[in-house]
C-alpha cells in the first residue's frame, strides 16, 4: 500500500522487494510481450525396413525389438532431415529480419512539433523501417527520445526496430516486442497507446498518490485487514521537480500534461519499487551497504551467520533490524529517491531486440539438435512425435511472470528442471537470486528479464555491481556498441 505525500516526502510501506542499498537508486520494471517459437517436428518411421526383418524368420518378440529399433533409426534419420531444414530456414530468418545499423555515433534528440515531424525523424534519423501513423505528438515524442538514448549509448551501432506500432495494448504495459522470429511482428517495438491517455494516467496517479475513490477503495481495504501486522515503514525523498508537479497535479490534475503525467507516475512507480523492494530481493547487500548504520546505532549483527540464512529468513531478519533501528532513531528511516528518466521502459525493450539479435538466432537453432537415442527411444514408447528434449529458447526468455511457467514451477519442479535446467538453476540459486535482487524484482523472474534490466542500467550510465556483471557476461548479455 502507498500512502499520502505529506510536505516534501513521499511516505510509502515497506513490502516486498528492492534492489538498493539504503540511500540508493533502483532498477526498472519494463514488460514485455514475447511469444514462443511454435514449430512441429514431423519425425516418421519407415514401415518398409520393418517388413523387411519379418521375412527373415525371427521369432515375434525379435521381431517386435528389431522393429522398434528400426522404427528410431528412421525416426532419427528424418529428424535429421527436419532439423537441416528447421535450421537453414530460421538462419535465412535471422539473416534477414536482424540487421544493425550504424546511426551517427552522437544524435541531438529535440521534440518533434507534429506527429509527422516525429514519424518522419524515426524513420530518416533513426532507420525505423515503418511507423505507425496513429501515434500522437507525446507518444512518438516518447519513443524516439528513448531510441536516441539507446542508439547514443551504443554509438550508433545497434539493432533498431523494424516498425514502431502504437496500439491499444491493455492499462498494465507500457511497452512491448516479440521474440518469435516467424512472426510478422518480429523485431517491432510496440508502444501502448493507453499510457498516453489523461483518463488511464489520472487513475494511476490518483492510486499511487491516495486520491479520491482510490483512496477510499485503500482504506477500505486496510479496515478489513486490520488484525494483519502493519509492515516496517521507510521515508521516500522524492526530487525537488516531482514534488513541486505533485502540488501541481493535486491543485489540478487538468493543468499538466500527458508528458508531465508519465513522467510523474514514472518516478511515482520508481519510488514505490525502492522502498517495496529494499528488504526482500537482496537483503544480504542491502544489510552489507548498512551494517555500519546499524553499528553506529548499537544494533549488533552477527554478519556470518546472516549470511547462512535463506533469503527469506535473511528478510524476516532484517525487517527485524529495521524495526530497531526506527525504535533507535525516533523516526523513520528514509531513502532518496533518483529521478527516473520515464523512457527507460524503452531501454529494457531495447535490450530484449539486442539481446535477441545476438543469442536467439543461436538458441533458437539449438532446439533442433538431434535427440540422444535414449531421448528418442523413451519418446517414441510414449507414443510422442516431438523428441526435443531442452527447451531451450523458453530457458532464456521465459519465466515466473508468463502463462503456466509459475505452476509448473512449484507443483513439478523436477519437470521443470529437467526441461528448463538454465531457467530452474538462475530461480533456485539464492546467490544468483540476490545478484538479480540488486538490479530489481522483474530481473529475478528470468534470465532474459535479468538481461534487459541490467542493459537498461548500462545505457542509462549507472554503475552496475561487479557480481551483476560477471552474471550478466554468463548469460552473454549484449554489451553497448554490439
Amino acid at each position: 500500500m502507498i500512502s499520502p505525500i505529506k510536505a516534501d516526502r513521499f511516505y510509502t510501506y515497506t513490502q516486498a522487494p528492492s534492489s538498493c542499498g539504503f540511500r540508493a537508486s533502483s532498477g526498472l520494471a519494463g514488460t514485455t510481450a514475447p511469444q514462443p517459437l511454435t514449430v512441429s517436428n514431423t519425425g516418421d518411421t519407415f514401415e518398409s525396413s520393418v517388413k523387411q526383418t519379418e521375412k527373415k524368420g525371427l521369432s515375434k518378440g525379435a521381431k517386435w525389438a528389431v522393429g522398434i529399433g528400426t522404427a528410431l533409426v528412421g525416426l532419427v534419420t528424418a529428424g535429421i532431415l527436419v532439423s537441416k531444414h528447421q535450421a537453414g530456414k530460421l538462419k535465412k530468418l535471422y539473416d534477414e529480419n536482424i540487421v544493425f545499423q550504424n546511426l551517427a555515433e552522437k544524435i541531438d534528440f529535440k521534440e518533434a512539433k507534429t506527429v509527422e515531424e516525429g514519424i518522419k525523424f524515426a524513420k530518416e534519423v533513426l532507420k525505423v523501417g515503418e511507423v505507425d501513423k496513429d501515434f500522437t505528438l507525446d507518444a512518438i515524442n516518447f519513443a524516439n527520445k528513448g531510441l536516441v538514448e539507446v542508439s547514443n549509448a551504443n554509438k550508433g551501432r545497434l539493432f533498431i526496430p523494424k516498425k514502431l506500432w502504437y496500439r491499444d495494448m491493455g492499462d498494465k504495459t507500457l511497452a512491448g516486442v516479440v521474440q518469435d522470429i516467424e512472426s510478422p511482428y518480429f523485431g517491432h517495438l510496440m508502444v501502448n497507446k493507453k499510457f498516453f491517455e489523461h483518463e488511464t494516467l489520472n487513475e494511476k496517479l490518483n492510486i499511487l498518490l491516495g486520491i479520491g475513490k482510490q483512496k477510499a477503495a485503500a482504506e477500505s481495504a486496510s479496515k478489513a485487514a486490520v488484525k494483519a501486522p502493519e509492515e516496517f515503514k521507510f521515508v521516500c525523498n522524492l526530487d525537488e521537480k516531482s514534488i513541486n508537479v505533485i502540488k501541481k497535479y493535486k491543485q489540478s490534475p487538468d493543468s499538466l500534461t500527458i508528458a508531465e503525467k508519465r513522467e510523474l507516475w514514472a518516478n511515482l512507480s520508481n519510488a514505490g519499487r525502492i522502498q517495496e523492494n529494499l528488504l526482500d530481493l537482496a537483503p544480504f547487500t542491502t544489510l552489507k551497504n548498512n551494517l555500519s548504520l546499524f553499528e553506529q546505532n548499537g544494533i549488533q549483527v552477527d554478519f556470518d551467520d546472516f549470511a547462512k540464512l535463506i533469503t527469506k529468513k535473511q528478510s524476516e531478519k532484517l525487517k527485524e533490524l529495521f524495526t530497531q533501528l526506527q525504535e533507535k532513531l525516533g523516526h523513520q528511516p528514509e531513502i532518496d529517491i533518483p529521478y527516473l528518466s520515464p523512457t527507460e521502459t524503452i531501454h529494457h525493450e531495447m535490450g530484449h531486440l539486442q539481446d535477441f539479435a545476438k543469442n536467439l538466432k543461436e538458441l533458437d537453432i539449438k532446439r533442433w539438435k538431434i535427440p540422444s537415442f535414449k531421448d528418442a527411444y523413451n519418446n517414441v514408447k510414449a507414443g510422442k512425435k516431438d523428441t526435443s528434449g531442452v527447451e531451450f529458447v523458453d530457458n532464456r526468455w521465459k519465466g515466473l511472470t508468463y502463462k503456466g511457467f509459475k505452476e509448473l514451477f512449484e507443483k513439478n519442479p523436477k519437470k521443470f528442471q529437467k526441461k528448463y535446467p538454465d531457467l530452474y538453476e538462475f530461480l533456485t540459486n539464492q546467490e544468483t537470486q540476490q545478484t538479480a535482487g540488486k538490479v530489481s524484482w522483474y530481473a529475478q523472474t528470468s534470465i532474459g528479464e535479468f538481461i534487459a534490466e541490467v542493459y537498461g542500467k548500462m545505457v542509462r550510465g549507472e554503475k552496475i555491481a561487479d557480481d551483476v556483471m560477471a552474471l550478466y557476461k554468463k548469460y552473454n548479455g549484449p554489451m553497448l556498441g554490439g
